[in-house]
């Protein structure tokens, strides 16, 4: 049984999100590209629960993908995180697998670090992202996901206050990245690309 739930940055569950999901048993390729056909494939969208099952899948790797028409969401990741890549996951022979799709809300003002390697494009994992405005005394810090991927607010709240915030990006074997990120109305996503 495969069970997908999608959910907020706190945990909260979030309805009614449309979705896609391919995998299970590799069947073949397709034709003159060689790109992989699985036996499984949907386009679907989570209950007023935030929640759909799935019974009788077969076991292998699943991709799980945001649709791009959920104008209102952002992608942040899978929960538990994989070692297969940012929106694949492995389902077992004979397990239960439960995963979630953490997802923020654009309209809800928040921002969403994205950091990278300047050399190659790649994620960095760990890398510790402070978020600092000294007239609202806030100051917070997350570590980056695997994904390279840090929220704030790191606890729920109404969102961030409509202000400019300072950041700053520390990770072993780069330097220091500062800048400065406008919230305003809504999600702000930044990107970080680190020497």
């Amino acid at each position: 049984t495969l069970e997908l739930r999608t959910v907020d940055p706190f945990s909260n569950v979030v309805p009614d999100i449309d979705y896609r999901i391919d995998g299970g048993r590799q069947i073949g390729t397709e034709s003159g590209t060689g790109i992989p056909v699985y036996e499984f494939g949907e386009d679907a969208s989570t209950d007023t629960s935030g929640e759909k099952d799935y019974t009788n899948r077969s076991y292998g790797s699943y991709t799980w993908t945001l649709d791009p028409a959920e104008a209102n969401y952002t992608f942040i990741g899978l929960s538990p995180e994989s070692a297969s890549g940012e929106n694949l996951f492995t389902v077992l022979p004979n397990v239960t697998q439960q995963m979630q799709m953490v997802v923020a809300d654009e309209t809800v003002n928040g921002a969403l670090f994205t950091v990278t390697s300047s050399a190659d494009g790649t994620p960095v994992a760990g890398a510790t992202v402070q978020l600092t405005n000294t007239t609202l005394l806030y100051d917070e810090t997350v570590t980056a996901s695997a994904y390279g991927k840090s929220y704030f607010p790191e606890t729920e709240t109404p969102g961030l206050a409509a202000e400019t915030y300072d950041y700053e990006v520390t990770a072993a074997g780069f330097t220091t990245a500062t800048g400065t990120v406008v919230i305003s109305a809504g999600l702000e996503s930044v990107s970080v690309s680190m020497n």
